[in-house]
């Protein structure tokens, strides 16, 4: 069955050059520039069956691994060399060409500019908050007045556990509840934008995920940020934590 032909698509630099990289690309695929205008797209030439236009359509878990470090590689000397780049995502290809991928710059050049513009010298950091619970939950029985109330009545032991538990919860949620508002707006000033992501499935040594941010930020506004966060592993069942700097995938279409 005849191949079709592709382009291979890494990442998207703001200057209009043509460049060759040596054969340092996925599966040692040959590295280089289509440009337009100012701007260019970094590339591999790519074969596929017509059948799919993915690098493999069933691949493992361990060839995915080594998919993406290759993948990234390409994307962080891109960055090295030239400065803010817009990363693609694993398996990016437009079928045809080199003259299709033109036609595409060309089509979106101001989408292009415009994003590039967005996310230039800024870098994406992931902060994490965790509600330590049983530390919070030993506070609150310290210092909720309802629950010392409760430990005064005479009533069924059971019943007196239920109610108990009740207060807990509700006092837990409702200080987590002040604690993510109030810590999310501080953030918010430092970060130029912020995505706020799903929390499910994440537990780390008996701490509760309560919020989980992708931060796109200044180089100058992180060490605010570590501020911030520090402020939030001071106060008692609460711990942040920060990763990165990460490339902007959360904050580009």
């Amino acid at each position: 069955m005849e191949e079709k032909e592709g382009i291979y698509i890494y990442c998207l630099i703001n200057k209009g050059i043509k460049e060759k990289f040596g054969n340092i690309g996925i599966r040692d695929n040959e590295v280089y520039t289509i440009p337009f205008k100012d701007i260019c797209a970094v590339v591999h030439k790519h074969s596929h069956s017509p059948k799919t236009s993915t690098l493999n359509p069933h691949p493992s878990e361990e060839a995915m691994v080594e998919l993406a470090i290759s993948h990234q590689y390409i994307i962080d000397m891109a960055t090295e060399k030239f400065g803010t780049v817009i990363p693609f995502n694993l398996s990016t290809i437009i079928e045809g060409r080199e003259e299709k991928v033109v036609e595409w710059l060309k089509r979106d050049y101001i989408k292009i500019k415009n994003t590039l513009k967005e996310i230039e010298d800024k870098a994406e950091f992931e902060v994490q908050v965790f509600l330590v619970r049983d530390v919070l939950i030993n506070r609150i029985k310290e210092s909720s007045e309802e629950f010392k109330r409760l430990k005064e009545l005479k009533m069924n032991p059971g019943k007196a556990y239920v109610l108990g538990q009740r207060i807990l919860r509700e006092e837990v949620e409702k200080k987590a509840d002040i604690v993510c508002k109030s810590f999310y707006a501080r953030i918010r000033k430092c970060a130029d934008k912020i995505q706020i992501n799903k929390t499910e499935g994440v537990l780390i040594q008996e701490k509760q995920p309560i919020m989980n941010l992708s931060c796109l930020m200044q180089n100058g506004k992180v060490e605010e940020l570590k501020t911030v966060l520090k402020k939030i592993n001071d106060s008692e069942g609460f711990d942040a934590r920060l990763s990165g700097p990460w490339q902007t995938y959360n904050f580009i279409s």
